[in-house]
This record gives structure tokens, sequence and C-alpha cells, in this order.
């Protein structure tokens, strides 16, 4: 209604300038003149024409502009009510992403970035291309308009079913739809954030996530395209104690209001940063580029969102604790609160050092330099103890042996039986992915939740045990789950499974097909029509039969 009584407001000021009596007064200066050459009487005579003449220009006016407003009310009417066939045609069922609350989540974004102005990183994020996505239901909501037939406008919003593209990725993240770059979100998670935020400063909500994954949509724009390296690294010792104590230094000079305290603390990290990559120099470009795609991602949405240092700083602590003491975590949250660290800290010392970021900056190195640190400290001279070093030290033993485990078990399960595998790239996507009871093997608890969440593996063992296994962050699950997809369904009880960004495997030792239906002794495979499992060098592939 609102967008109607602009409209009427429009039209009507519109009309106004169009009026004849607007005309009609660009007459009177040359009536004057007139009048006044003329005798008393012909003036007044002129003067009651004048009147008699203007009345019925008024009158025509007004009735033209009644007629006018009448007409474009009827058609907005008429234009929504298609929009609303339209809807229905669209959706007979409830749409799975609640409307009302998604426009209030994006009219909080867009009043963040509005707020900013471009203040921040020099680039106005107002116009951001933005989509709520159910990865179940694949429905979306996108807050401007989407180049393909089937979204259609509701109120200020778009609404729409999600076909399947190659480069369309339903996640928190910013992917390629319909040729442009959005940043994107899924319901369950945006659920997942609203349900559980109890208005606790540090806790992480649902428009700060929205910021974050919109800033994502920018990066190119502002750091040229992306060339990430894949190594990794955090599978010794050292490197996962490093990264804390270099992570637990920052948080300490950025909490320090002592500036020779808070230099001591850089030169500390930068000392520790430079000692771990001493010896691993083969991980120094996935570093940079991990740090500045998602640690420039959250020190915007901390910036933006959370605006205070010590809310800044609460959250960093939380964020901090959710990664310690022995975690599979560290792995795929590091980059994110490093790079954070680093760049609220160059706000310290710099007000033009984003002008100098690409994918490639170190952005440690660009601190150290912003900083006027000259000289980094030996690392055997360092006080590790300050920064928790022993009790690091503990828990990361601690995990690298359950690490171990797991690699056993994971070598006996998907390296010496069969395999179904499901490819879930290109024009054959994952639609759904359900964890009923799920845990990562050997390192990670049970998962009650029902998300999907997915950890860094070891490379290494990948490229060991699979032939031309390039795929990003493989990761090893156990439990209760179902795969929902063009192939079919796939249900699976007490049963491990190893995903990537690729490709799915199954144990499937034994198996029998009846039909369209593939057993094993823990799971069930339902093909749709136009799929067979089809048998290459021993493993099993849900294809299409054509």
């Amino acid at each position: 209604m609102s967008a109607l009584r602009n409209t009427r407001r429009r039209i009507s000021n519109n009309c106004r300038r169009r009026s004849p009596r607007r005309q009609q007064s660009l007459l009177l200066p040359l009536l004057t003149v007139v009048i006044i050459i003329v005798a008393t009487i012909i003036m007044i005579v002129g003067c009651g024409a004048v009147d008699d003449m203007s009345e019925p220009y008024y009158a025509e006016s007004i009735a033209s502009e009644e007629v006018y407003l009448t007409d474009e009310i009827v058609y907005d009417e008429v234009e929504e009510q298609e929009d609303i066939a339209q809807y229905e045609a669209m959706f007979p069922f409830e749409l799975s992403i609640p409307f009302d609350r998604a426009a209030e989540f994006i009219a909080e974004m867009e009043a963040v970035f509005y707020e900013d102005g471009g203040k921040l990183w020099g680039m106005d994020f107002s116009e951001t291309p933005f989509i709520f996505a159910d990865p179940v239901t694949r429905h979306a909501i996108a807050n401007m308009p989407v180049n393909c037939d089937n979204f259609i406008r509701k109120d200020n919003l778009y609404v729409g079913v999600l076909e399947y593209e190659p480069f369309l990725f339903i996640g928190n993240t910013a992917t390629y739809y319909a040729g442009e770059r959005w940043g994107i979100m899924t319901w369950n998670f945006t659920e997942y954030l609203y349900n559980a935020d109890d208005g606790a400063s540090g806790m992480m909500t649902v428009p700060q996530v929205m910021v974050h994954e919109s800033f994502h949509r920018w990066q190119p724009y502002l750091f040229g395209e992306n060339e990430t390296s894949h190594e990794r690294h955090l599978y010794d010792l050292f490197s996962r104690v490093s990264l804390q104590l270099e992570i637990n230094a920052l948080m300490h000079a950025l909490r320090s209001a002592d500036e020779k305290i808070r230099l001591l603390a850089i030169n500390d990290a930068l000392s520790i940063r430079a000692e771990r990559r001493n010896r691993r120099p083969e991980i120094v470009d996935f570093e940079n580029s991990f740090e500045v795609g998602e640690g420039t991602a959250l020190y915007t949405d901390l910036r933006l969102t959370k605006g205070y240092p010590d809310l800044i700083m609460e959250f960093l602590e939380i964020y901090r604790e959710t990664i310690s003491g022995g975690t599979s975590g560290l792995e795929s949250q590091s980059g994110y609160i490093i790079g954070a660290l680093y760049c609220l800290l160059l706000d310290e010392f710099s007000d033009t050092w984003k002008e100098e970021v690409n994918w490639h900056t170190d952005l440690g190195a660009l601190l150290e330099e912003t900083s006027g640190i000259s000289e980094l400290i030996p690392f055997d001279e360092i006080d590790l103890e300050q920064y928790g070093y022993s009790e690091i030290t503990v828990d990361e033993a601690a995990w690298l042996e359950a690490y171990e485990q797991m690699l056993l078990e994971a070598r006996h399960v998907f390296y010496e039986t069969p395999m179904l595998r499901i490819n879930h790239i290109g024009d054959f996507p994952m639609d759904h992915f359900n964890a009923e009871r799920l845990t990562v093997t050997g390192i990670r608890e049970v998962r009650d939740e029902g998300d999907w969440v997915l950890y860094f593996y070891d490379d290494d063992f990948a490229y060991e045990n699979f032939d031309n296994f390039n795929e990003f962050a493989p990761t090893v699950f156990y439990g209760d789950f179902v795969f929902i997809g063009p192939f079919g369904q796939l249900t699976v009880r007490q049963g491990h499974m190893m995903m990537s960004s690729c490709y799915d495997r199954i144990p499937a030792p034994h198996i029998e097909i009846t039909g369209n239906r593939v057993t094993c002794h823990n799971w069930v495979l339902e093909l749709n029509d136009g799929f067979v499992l089809e048998e290459r060098n021993g493993d099993f592939w849900a294809v299409r039969s054509d």
C-alpha cells in the first residue's frame, strides 16, 4: 500500500505540472498590461473574464487529474493482482522461507550499508544483490530482480525457485546465478541464528552474517579475481600450536591500551608467524589468501554491525574459544580470526592500508610496515607462556592422536572396499543433505542440529589413496544421514561418508539391485526414473541412463 500511495503522490505532482492552470498563469502578465491601458470599466470586465475563464480550466484540470489518477491506480491494482496470481501459481503451497521475516532481515542489512555509505572500504555496498535460499526446497527470496522467468516481484522483493546452474552454490557465501554475483545465505542457518540469539552482544547475528556474505560478493571488485591456494598444513604439532599462539598474541595487542605493550605483542605475533612460515614455506600463499578472503569479511561485518571496540572484542573472545582446546575447527576458522585481527590492528596505524590489499597480500607484513617494527624477535626469545604455550601444546597433542586414529579408520573404510559415488556438481547437484546424527570420525562429537558443516580433511591422504583426486576439502563423517537429489534418495544408518566439493563416497562392500532399489547392509538407494547404477573400476556411480 505504501508503494501505491507513493505512486499516487508522484502522479499527482506530475498532473499539477501539466495542469492548464499553470499555462493560464503565464498569460497574466500580458493581461495585466492590457488592463492598465484600457478604461477602468474594461479592466473590471477583463478581470471578470479572467475569473470566468479560470474556473472551467481549473475544473477541467481537477477532472483530468482525477481521471489520470484513477486510471493509474486501476493499472497498479491490475498489475498487483497479476503478481499475486503468478505467485500463487508458483507457490501453491506455503513458501518455505517466511517472507516477512526475510524482508525484515534484508531491510536491516541494507540499513547497515546505508549508514556506512561506503566509508569503510571506499565502495558503497548498499546495492548488494542478496538471496536467502532454502537448500531443501530451493525456494529463494532476493532483494533485486533476478534475470530468469522463475522469479516474480512480491512487494519490494523477488520470490522464486532456484534452478540448477553449474556455478550456483547454495550455502553461506557469494555465488553466481542468472548472470549475477550474489551474496547468499541458507535459511536453515538463518533460523538457527535467529533462534539462538539471546540478545548477548557476543552472539553472531543474522544481519552480521548477511553483511559478511555480501562483502564476499564485492571482493573481486576490491581485490581482483581470487587465486586461492589449496595447501593444507595444520596436521603437525608446531603448526597448530604456533597458529594459536599468534592468535593469542594479536588478541593481547588489540586489548592493550598501552602503545608499548601493544607493539611488543604485535612483534611477538609476527615473530611466531615468521617461524611457522620458515618451517613450512609452502603454506604462505594459502595463509595469505585465506586471511584476505575470510579475514577481511569478518573484519567488515564486525566493524559495520558490532561497531564499538568492546563488542568486537567480546565477539572475538567467543570466536577464539570455539577453535581452541584441540578442535577440528582450527583448520577451517583460523584465517577468519587472524585476518580480522590484523585488519583491526591496521586500523590503529594507517588510514590507507586497504589500498594495498589484494589476494596475495600478507596482512602481517603490512602491519609490520605500518606499525614501524624494524626487527622481529628470535623465536626462542619470546615468552610463549604468556600466550598459553603449555596448555595449547597438551590439547593439540591429544587432537593429533585422535586425528591419526581417524586416518587409520578412513584408510580402511574408504580405500579397501568398493564405494558408492555420488557426483553433486554441474547439472547433477546434491539437492539436500540431512544429518540426523552425525560425527566427524574420531574428532568431533555427535551433532543433533541436522545442519551441514564442512571441515577440512587431510588432502595428502586423499591424494595418496585416490587416483586423480583433485577435490577441495574432503571431510569424513559417520552417522545417520539422507541425500536427496535428482538421482533419487540415499538413506544411510550408522555409516561412513566422505564428502567433498565434487563427489561423495559411501562404502559399498556388498550391494543388491532390485529394479530402481539398491541396498547395502546399512543404506538404501532409491533411484529416480532416468538413473541407473554404473560400475566403474570397482566402484558404483549413480548416473543418468541416457
